[in-house]
């Protein structure tokens, strides 16, 4: 419950150029965390005081939180609060040398955004708002989107390896202590957790995506076609290409399609239904992760060899790689309002309307000097 509020939280608060590295880190901080759990789980015998520690964890993000987060701006604006939204802009940017600047133009942007969407007076209720907007098509395409995009994303494989490293490395024929090659595989993603970070700030997700996926295939192939004509079990250094194509399944894996999917959710979807929707699409992740990994005990026997589960997980990379590339939005360096803008008049990418974005971004200058010929006005006034 706490990350997923945490994503909305940041892409409502962050800079668009800034939004996909802040979003990163819950997911850097999770590898983090797992590797602290495989060291606590070599270095700690005593379950009750690894317990304990786990408890005292959960105690850094509640003092972090109410020592340095203030309500979403965003969510103030939409529910009329101006007064409290100023001032929990100012707060976000206090360490900014022209922050009470920076503060008005930042509310006028929020007004003028929450007026782009309210262009005629609306007496509907909440419920019968709530109710249309998840009908529209700035919805329901970036849900049924985020539906596919995690069922793709576990069937990869992923998180199965993840789960059941120290079995894989062992079938394999690894001769490393189980609990140091966990070890190992948590200071990886951890190191490619950091890397992730500091691409998303130039990389569109698009491109991670698809480089991700296109690896994870070419690892995956490779390691399944080296179990297949039993190459691994040659007393060479032909043994390890299976262990190195899993490392490099996973790296390129947290460079992309482990991270972005859980990302972007929270960049998807209107500010009205946000928060609401973000639920379900994670309780679909979060099943669909548990149905897939349960499911890896019987895939050996289901498929007829542990070769044919390497060229499942292959297979299912290629098909997301397909689809990212038909389908997922750009949405680096993007506004929140533009991407709901897109998938008001878009489904699939590669035969997207521009023109149809080049009007909106015209309604949207139109919509500020309006607003600041309107303030000119009134201060006029004032003067007189």
């Amino acid at each position: 419950m706490g990350a997923n509020a945490a994503n909305v939280y940041i892409a409502e608060v962050a800079r668009p150029i800034l939004r996909g590295s802040l979003m990163s880190v819950g997911s850097l901080f999770i590898s983090m965390g797992m590797l602290i759990i495989y060291l606590q789980g070599f270095l700690v015998r005593d379950w009750r005081l690894a317990a304990w520690l786990c408890v005292g964890y959960g105690l850094i993000p509640f003092l972090a939180i109410l020592a340095f987060c203030s309500a979403s701006p965003v969510w103030l604006v939409t529910q009329n609060r101006m007064e409290e939204a100023k001032k929990s802009i100012a707060f976000l940017l206090r360490r900014d040398k022209s922050s009470e600047e920076l503060t008005d133009f930042r509310l006028q942007e929020l007004i003028t955004e929450k007026q782009l969407r309210q262009r005629t007076n609306d007496t509907r209720t909440y419920l019968r708002k709530f109710v249309d907007t998840v009908r529209k098509p700035q919805t329901y395409k970036p849900f049924w989107i985020l539906i596919i995009l995690f069922f793709l994303q576990q069937f990869t494989g992923l998180y199965i390896i993840l789960v059941f490293a120290i079995n894989i490395f062992t079938d394999m024929g690894s001769t490393l202590d189980p609990y140091i090659s966990t070890i190992c595989l948590g200071v990886l993603r951890l190191i490619m957790g950091v890397v992730t970070t500091y691409v998303l700030r130039t990389c569109g997700r698009r491109k991670l995506c698809i480089l991700s996926g296109t690896v994870m295939t070419l690892a995956m192939s490779l390691s399944g076609y080296f179990i297949h004509t039993d190459l691994h079990k040659q007393d060479s250094l032909l043994k390890f290409v299976p262990i190195l194509c899993i490392l490099v399944f996973i790296t390129f894996g947290t460079l992309g399609l482990v991270t972005l999917p859980w990302m972007i959710s929270a960049e998807m979807f209107p500010n009205e239904v946000r928060g609401i929707i973000q639920g379900p699409v994670m309780a679909w992740a979060n099943f669909i992760m548990f149905a897939a990994i349960k499911s890896y005990l019987s895939m050996e026997g289901f498929f007829g060899g542990i070769d044919r589960v390497h060229f499942f997980f292959a297979t299912m990379s290629f098909v997301s790689v397909i689809f990212v590339w038909l389908y997922l939005p750009e949405t680096h360096n993007r506004k929140l309002i533009e991407i709901e803008h897109y998938f008001r008049h878009n489904c699939c990418y590669i035969t997207r309307n521009e023109e149809a974005m080049r009007k909106f971004r015209v309604a949207e200058v139109l919509t500020k000097l309006e607003e600041g010929e309107k303030e000119e006005f009134l201060d006029g006034k004032e003067g007189k």
